[in-house]
C-alpha cells in the first residue's frame, strides 16, 4: 500500500531540484550558481520554520553529486556529534565525489559544542564541505559564522522580497490545485499565505486542508 504521507500536498509537492524552491531571487540566483560551478561552500543556511533550509542543502549536494552526511544537530551530544563528523569528514569517499556535511538546527548547540565543530571545520575544509541551518543565526557563535557563509532562506522582512516570495508561493499552489484538479480560491490562499508566512510548508499544508477538505485550519 501506497504511503499515505506521500499524498499529502507539502510532501508530494516538495522540491526536486534548486529551480524549484521558491526563494528570494538573490538567493536562488546563488544557489543556481553553485550548481553550475558545482561547488558547495561552508555555508550557514538561516531562515524561520518550514522555509526550505534542509531542502535547499540537501538539494545542492545532491546537485554537485555529493557524498552527504546529515544529522540533527539538536539531538545529539558534543562528543557524539563530533566524533560522528570526524568520522565521515576524515574518510575518503566511496564513490570518489565530493563529501558535505548537513547539520540541521545547529542553533541549537551550545557554544562548547560549536567551538568544537569549529575545529572540525579547520581540520577537514579541504576535502569536506559544511552546511548548517539554523532558525536563528545570532545564536551560531562568531568564530563559527566567520568560517560560514550566510545565505537567507525566506523571508527576510523587506516588504519588497516578501511580497514577491508571497506571489511565488500563491503561484506555486495555484500550480498544486491544477495537479490535484481541485479549485483555486484566491481570497482563501492570500488569507493563509498572509498568516502563515514564511513558513512555506504549514501555508501548503492549511491550504490543502483547506481547499481539499474544506477545513479552516489557518492560524
Amino acid at each position: 500500500m501506497e504511503n499515505q504521507a506521500k499524498k499529502r500536498w507539502a510532501m508530494k509537492y516538495a522540491p526536486k531540484v534548486i529551480d524549484e524552491c521558491v526563494f528570494p531571487a538573490k538567493t536562488q540566483a546563488s544557489l543556481k550558481m553553485f550548481v553550475e560551478e558545482q561547488y558547495v561552500p561552508n555555508m550557514l543556511l538561516c531562515g524561520s520554520p518550514g522555509t526550505g533550509k534542509t531542502t535547499a542543502a540537501k538539494l545542492l549536494a545532491e546537485a554537485c553529486d555529493a557524498e552527504v552526511y546529515q544529522i540533527n544537530a539538536s539531538l545529539g551530544g558534543v562528543g557524539d556529534i563530533r566524533g560522528a563528523v570526524s568520522s565521515f569528514a576524515s574518510s575518503v569517499s566511496m564513490f570518489g565525489s565530493s563529501k558535505v556535511v548537513i547539520l540541521d538546527e545547529a542553533d541549537y548547540l551550545g557554544a562548547k559544542a560549536q567551538a568544537g565543530l569549529r575545529g572540525v571545520i579547520d581540520e577537514f575544509q579541504n576535502n569536506c564541505s559544511f552546511i548548517m541551518t539554523g532558525n536563528y543565526q545570532n545564536k551560531i557563535i562568531e568564530p563559527v559564522r566567520k568560517r560560514l557563509a550566510r545565505i537567507e532562506i525566506g523571508g527576510i522582512g523587506n516588504e519588497e522580497v516578501d511580497l514577491e516570495l508571497k506571489e511565488a508561493i500563491e503561484n506555486r499552489i495555484r500550480h498544486i490545485c491544477e495537479c490535484e484538479d481541485v479549485e483555486f480560491d484566491e481570497a482563501t490562499v492570500k488569507r493563509v499565505v498572509n498568516q502563515q508566512f514564511p513558513n512555506i510548508r504549514q501555508i501548503i499544508i492549511s491550504v490543502e486542508m483547506s481547499l481539499k477538505y474544506g477545513l479552516d485550519v489557518a492560524a
